[in-house]
């Protein structure tokens, strides 16, 4: 697979992940009560959502999300599936494929990122793949805060509640997990 290849593949997924995120985020799933415990065996059945604290997490079938929503509408996600991504929806505009610099901070720190702008709609959004550094700022609490630079010199700051963000993105993980060693798995089949 060449370079440019394997760039196509993960546009399309990262497309195919915030279609998938918006599910949730555009009123496609109503949250139902569900034990918030951590870590539970219970398996949710597909499509159903959870809440844990001021996230909601979503079985969307082939792919897991989590996410949150602040007071100005601005959106907030990790979505699993083949690979985990970041996602915000902070309602500002953007060039869909180009990288924009932004700081992700919460009480721990700052961390330095470039997200990748999407367009669906009239929406833009911004996401970038998940890593390590960004679970351990959603296990800070308190809150979390994108500053992106805009044209004007002024930033557009975003913030969210971490209120319930880490069990609820490692649900999303967990799944995520176990369907892919599930799908790796032996199975009977015709040639």
């Amino acid at each position: 697979m060449t370079g440019l290849d394997m760039a196509m593949t993960v546009r399309s997924s990262i497309a195919i992940l915030l279609v998938a995120c918006c599910a949730g985020l555009l009123g496609g799933a109503s949250p139902s009560p569900g034990p918030d415990a951590p870590g539970t065996d219970k398996k949710a059945p597909r499509h159903e959502t959870r809440r844990f604290g001021r996230w909601t997490t979503s079985d969307l079938g082939d792919y897991m999300e989590a996410f949150t929503r602040n007071r100005a509408g601005s959106s907030f996600c990790v979505i699993c599936g083949s690979q985990c991504l970041v996602y915000v929806d902070p309602k500002a505009k953007c060039e869909s494929g180009q990288k924009y610099p932004a700081m992700i901070s919460t009480i721990k720190g700052a961390l330095q990122v470039d997200l990748l702008c999407h367009h669906m709609e009239s929406r833009h959004f911004f996401s970038t793949p998940a890593t390590h550094e960004h679970y351990e700022l959603l296990r800070t609490g308190g809150d979390i805060g994108f500053a992106l630079p805009l044209a004007n010199g002024k930033f557009k700051v975003s913030t969210f509640s971490l209120d319930g963000a880490f069990d609820a993105v490692g649900l999303a993980v967990r799944q995520a997990d176990k369907r892919k060693a599930e799908s790796a798995g032996l199975r009977d089949f015709e040639i």
